[in-house]
């Protein structure tokens, strides 16, 4: 399992994700922004947690981030 932040903002730098991650302490991998990722994933607002199947599909999608606990539910019972 994967799990990866993505940018939504076309404008922010590499640099200035580094920095969120360091003041924000964020442990996951954030990847810059894609005008592809957002549009094919609509990604619509910060902290959508979604859950991806390795055919890219999109098996869990929930407006809002969850909790560890909250989330390991919800890839469980996808399993």
């Amino acid at each position: 399992m994967i799990i990866l932040g993505v940018d939504m903002v076309a404008q922010e730098s590499v640099d200035a994700l580094r920095q969120y991650q360091r003041v924000d302490h964020i442990t996951i991998p954030l990847a810059a922004y894609s005008s592809e990722v957002v549009h094919q994933y609509q990604l619509v607002q910060p902290d959508m947690t979604y859950v991806i199947g390795r055919d890219g599909i999109v098996k869990y999608k929930n407006m809002r981030a969850l909790g560890y606990a909250d989330f390991q539910r919800e890839l469980d019972s996808l399993r």
